[in-house]
């Protein structure tokens, strides 16, 4: 086999993107420096292959359709980890004078604090507990709503757990904890049916939407929360109960993921078409 073969065989270590735009003058610059010695033309070979995993390592960890969309669904289950534990310490806070237990507040805030943190597969991994527990517990009718209702976190947190986000880990994040717990706390423990904990929105999503061009991830985020809002309200169609917003509003909601989802990964793939010209 020829050294140029050779060549062409480990520069397929590269993306796709790279040898179509720089292949032939990698290949050039390897056979120069190889000469004819076959030891420096095997070592050539070895770091043009490592060279060229190095690539595709640093491309899967630039924000890309896949990276962007597992990055939204990992701040979707940040903020739902948020939900959950404003509404239990709110919860907790109202039935202060009674028995309350610890464990389910310990495990979400726990998980909460992994994901401020950054810790994301610690905190997918306590917040599935979480649920799991959850479930465990309930046994009124109204269990078709908590599981419809939870199916989103799910998906949100299992994301977390195998594609987590690639961020440097702050410590710091967890004071966000204090104004969360205060914010359940003043709110007073309101369920899903009332939406109060949902108006921090309410200023998400304005900034989700001006940043959008940026950085489509919050937006995408946002984007989860309404599909999680829908999914409850078709539980409540589906158990014969009136829907709380409407079915307008509820039809808006569920068709709000998939626009966001396709002008993200439009975005991206515009913006990798940019890098590589």
């Amino acid at each position: 086999m020829s050294q140029e073969r050779r060549a062409r065989i480990a520069l397929r270590a590269y993306p796709r993107e790279l040898r179509a735009s720089r292949g032939e003058e990698m290949i050039a610059t390897l056979l120069d420096a190889s000469g004819e010695s076959g030891r420096r033309h095997r070592r050539e070979l070895a770091g043009l292959v490592v060279g060229g995993l190095r690539a595709r390592a640093l491309r899967r960890s630039q924000p890309g359709p896949t990276r962007n969309v597992a990055d939204g669904l990992c701040y979707a289950a940040t903020g739902m980890l948020a939900l959950a534990s404003a509404e239990i310490a709110g919860v907790d806070n109202r039935f202060a004078s009674h028995w309350v237990e610890l464990w389910p507040l310990a495990l979400l805030g726990g998980a909460l604090a992994a994901a401020l943190a950054g810790y994301d597969r610690i905190a997918a991994l306590a917040g599935l507990a979480w649920i799991i527990d959850a479930f465990a517990r309930v046994t009124t009718p109204q269990s078709g709503s908590l599981l419809a209702f939870d199916v989103v976190p799910l998906v949100c947190l299992l994301t977390m757990l195998v594609l987590p986000r690639r961020e440097p880990r702050r410590l710091a994040r967890l004071v966000w904890l204090i104004p969360i717990a205060a914010f359940g706390i003043l709110a007073g423990g309101a369920g899903p049916r009332s939406y109060l904990l949902l108006t921090p929105l309410a200023v998400v999503v304005p900034l989700a939407v001006a940043r959008f061009q940026r950085d489509p991830r919050l937006a995408i985020a946002c984007a989860l929360f309404a599909w999680q809002v829908g999914m409850f309200e078709l539980a409540e169609a589906v158990d014969g109960r009136p829907l709380p917003l409407g079915l307008l509003p509820t039809a808006l909601l569920f068709g709000t993921a998939p626009v966001v989802f396709a002008l993200a990964r439009q975005q991206a793939r515009f913006r990798q078409r940019d890098e590589t010209v």
